[in-house]
């Protein structure tokens, strides 16, 4: 199969993977597809998804693989109001400002822990998550979670001007057992990194 740059990148992850995740946990669905590359790869997998702004992404229902909830991960169950751009339909964020942000919507929010009790609490799980510097609230929100031992595998994208949010993401996960393996996806602003959990051997 030949794939497009974008697929590649989505894929990457999977070189660090031993076996196979039979969970995907795709946070901020958003506009891209790994869910879709990544069960390329892992058609086993089973995948649950998170959206809030799901209802703005046209055909995102439809081209979802799996249980898709239309709701926003954070601290504190509730409500939050999102500003976004509705044209470019990137930048989605619930407490930081967007720059030239165009539209609000106000969502569900739950915590990640929540989250996993609705998808059932499985086992051998990816964790992915691109949600616009909002990466180290999510985390924050799934303490029952990240210290189950049931997430092998966590993919963020990293911000490089939070470099305060960088340094808490790792030194929560490192509580939570979890090694920072690599780095990847460079970009000006931002990078994707890859955290591997101690109980999971992964490819260096």
């Amino acid at each position: 199969m030949e794939w497009n740059k974008q697929e590649v990148q989505e894929a990457f992850i999977s070189r660090l993977i031993h076996g196979a995740p039979t969970t995907m946990y795709n946070i901020g669905v958003g506009p891209k597809s790994e869910y879709l590359t990544l069960k390329t790869i892992y058609p086993n997998m089973n995948i649950f998804g998170c959206e809030p702004l799901a209802s703005e992404y046209k055909g995102l229902r439809k081209r979802f693989n799996g249980k898709l909830h239309e709701v926003a991960i954070g601290e504190k169950t509730g409500k939050a109001e999102i500003s976004y751009h509705r044209d470019a339909m990137m930048g989605a964020s619930i407490l930081r400002p967007v720059e030239a942000a165009d539209c609000t919507k106000t969502v569900k929010v739950i915590t990640l822990d929540e989250f996993d009790e609705l998808c059932g609490k499985p086992d051998r799980i990816l964790l992915w998550a691109d949600i616009e510097g909002m990466e180290l609230s999510m985390l924050k929100s799934g303490p029952k979670l990240l210290d189950s031992g049931r997430v092998r595998w966590i993919n963020l994208e990293e911000h490089i001007d939070d470099t305060g949010d960088r340094e808490n993401i790792q030194y929560l996960l490192e509580k939570f057992a979890f090694r920072r393996i690599m780095t990847y996806n460079k970009h000006q602003k931002h990078n994707d990194v890859v955290y591997v959990h101690n109980g999971e051997q992964g490819r260096k």
